[in-house]
């Protein structure tokens, strides 16, 4: 009887001494990762808008007389008005830096705590599968090439992976029944969309939801809404500055395959080119069929790789 009741204890701290091991790798990897010689152009970029929002406040989001610190590239952007990304990441960085100084290690240091908590967010919905899954999904992503050096940048790639991260996992636990997980979901994609324009496009993992009739149509359309009443703020900003809620120069951005003369469906099928473990997403549409969460992540991924890829 004693031994009954211990086990799941011991279980339990196993679990965390395990997930307490793997987030200590991934803390030792991505501090390890960064480069006090190297800054990138887009790394001033963020750091530059971050300055510049010090010094006339937060709601001073362009480069135009902003002290850009690399002035070797002469882009389109450095004369705008509102710069074109959303401005979440910025925020956040003019935050710490408030708090924390403005050196360009110690701006870095978000990023670092941003892929620990993806890290951990992965592990979770890993687990509900196994908890071996979830250990291994979130070992996986410690160790991750991509993941470690993206954490060691001043970029905003960090932050949409982890609200990606977090959207499906709140999909997941509103379709288990959590009723607060719907403004949880609408949250996190408004602030996938503050953070990147691509941010929206993790809609289509509660699409694989609602066509398994795990989520009701009126759940996704309520988290829509919630997403559209967070993020509608940033279209309105670039309405009143360029008189459209996605300036022109943005729409030519976001289409990577702009001028390029092949059909959007062709992306589909030259993905396993680019990425050949595509094809194994291909395949598990096919055979899990009857398995929202597998396929809903291969949606993601399909949908990601189609809009970041160039034949």
């Amino acid at each position: 009887m004693k031994q009954a009741n211990t086990s799941p204890l011991k279980n339990r701290i196993r679990l965390i001494i395990f997930i307490g091991l793997i987030l200590r790798v991934a803390m030792a990897l991505r501090f390890n990762a960064m480069n006090e010689s190297y800054f990138g152009y887009d790394e001033s970029v963020y750091y530059s808008l971050a300055q510049n929002m010090a010094s006339n406040g937060p709601f001073a989001y362009t480069l135009s007389g902003a002290p850009l610190i690399l002035q070797s590239y002469k882009v389109w952007y450095l004369s705008e008005p509102l710069f074109h990304h959303p401005p979440l990441y910025t925020w956040l960085l003019y935050l710490w830096q408030q708090l924390f100084g403005s050196s360009i290690l110690v701006s870095r240091i978000p990023n670092i705590l941003i892929g620990l908590a993806t890290i951990y967010i992965v592990y979770l919905i890993g687990s509900r599968l196994s908890e071996e899954t979830g250990l291994i999904a979130a070992f996986l992503i410690a160790i991750s090439a991509l993941n470690i050096q993206q954490s060691g940048l001043i970029l905003t790639d960090n932050l949409l992976a982890m609200l990606t991260a977090a959207f499906i996992l709140f999909t997941i636990q509103l379709s288990e029944g959590k009723s607060s997980a719907l403004i949880l979901c609408g949250l996190t994609l408004g602030l996938a969309v503050w953070t990147k324009y691509f941010g929206l496009l993790v809609f289509v993992f509660i699409l694989s939801y609602t066509f398994f009739k795990k989520i009701s149509i009126r759940q996704a359309q309520a988290v829509l809404a919630v997403a559209a009443v967070i993020s509608v703020p940033w279209f309105i900003w670039n309405l009143r500055v360029y008189g459209l809620p996605i300036p022109i120069e943005t729409w030519k951005a976001l289409a990577p395959w702009y001028n390029v003369n092949v059909p959007f469906y062709a992306y589909l099928l030259f993905l396993p080119l680019i990425a050949p473990f595509t094809l194994l997403t291909y395949i598990n549409i096919g055979r899990l069929r009857r398995d929202p969460l597998k396929t809903g992540l291969a949606l993601v991924f399909i949908t990601y790789l189609a809009f970041f890829s160039i034949p």
